[in-house]
């Protein structure tokens, strides 16, 4: 299986691994929460975001495991979710520019080297 982008960094050297979960974690905190998404979307009703929300307080379970347990969640809603998850988190290298840990420059290359690694590993295995 192939390295992440982040992993490949680490051992390239190009970033420490300091870095690389400070980059994660920031990238976490652009990420909204499934309850936003499913909020904003209207994924729910209302009052399914309210019996959800209120389960989920009363059972310390997260969002998503209080929607199943009220059988509120499908594979439909999942795949909705994380479209959207998807669309609005930043990418790891974008993070890492913005950071400074990583030139547009370095990047750019570093992304290059990494999708020829990533390439050369699966033809490896299809042989």
């Amino acid at each position: 299986m192939a390295k992440l982008f982040g992993e490949y960094l680490v051992e390239k050297g190009l970033v420490t691994a300091e870095q690389l979960v400070a980059a994660l974690m920031e990238q976490l905190c652009s990420t909204p929460l499934v309850a936003e998404v499913v909020f904003a979307h209207k994924l729910f009703s209302v009052g399914d975001m309210m019996r959800t929300m209120a389960h989920q307080h009363r059972s310390g379970l997260d969002f998503q495991s209080a929607a199943e347990s009220l059988d509120l969640w499908s594979p439909a809603i999942e795949t909705a979710i994380l479209g959207h998850m998807r669309a609005v988190r930043k990418p790891l290298g974008e993070v890492l520019v913005e950071m400074k840990v990583l030139s547009l420059d370095d990047l750019t290359s570093s992304l290059d080297s990494y999708v020829e690694a990533c390439g050369r590993e699966r033809d490896a295995q299809s042989a």
